[in-house]
């Protein structure tokens, strides 16, 4: 699983979102609003799914767990 940093905002499920550059839907999220878990839009060549952390700090790029 990757992680990404994103900026803090209202979040809804299957909404939209750029997650590192990439188009991503997001799938669920924590009732504090400081987790977002992201996947890939259908058709997309590989699935992955992204636990993105959001924070008021300038984007940063994550790495592979």
């Amino acid at each position: 699983m990757r992680f990404a940093f994103i900026p803090k905002g209202q979040y809804k499920i299957g909404q939209i979102i750029q997650v590192q550059g990439r188009a991503m839907r997001v799938e669920s999220y924590t009732h504090t609003g400081r987790n977002v878990i992201a996947c890939t839009l259908e058709g997309a060549p590989k699935f992955e799914r992204v636990a993105c952390i959001c924070t008021d700090s300038p984007a940063i790029q994550g790495a592979t767990a």
